[in-house]
């Protein structure tokens, strides 16, 4: 079992008692956060920890050569959107969103605001 082995990993840094579960989750909103986990019951505020990956990431490049300028801004997908499948790690009450179910990212140039 995964737990199982996330306690042998973590040495004795984890709580024998905790227990730990895979979860799956639709999105339900994003501002702010809120994952309906089956019919069962509805996720939202700080007991849901979202990993730096999982956000909408704005960039913007420029880079000038002698003979042109380039100015873009991309934004750097899979900020998570309503309707989404994710899947959660549960432990302690708490519950770190591991990443979307089926979907690849996608970097995109957007029109400057």
């Amino acid at each position: 079992m995964i737990s199982d082995w996330m306690r042998r990993a973590a040495g004795n840094s984890i709580d024998v008692s905790v227990e730990a579960q895979i979860l799956f989750g639709t999105v339900e909103g994003v501002g702010p956060l809120k994952v309906r986990i089956d019919e069962r019951f509805t996720l939202e505020g700080e007991r849901l920890i979202l990993p730096h990956y999982l956000l909408k990431q704005r960039f913007h490049l420029v880079h000038e050569a002698e003979e042109h300028t380039m100015d873009k801004t991309y934004i750097l997908e899979p900020g998570l959107e309503a309707g989404d499948r994710v899947i959660l790690l549960s432990l302690a009450g708490e519950y770190l969103v591991l990443g979307k179910v089926g979907e690849e990212g996608e970097i995109r140039e957007v029109e400057e605001e």
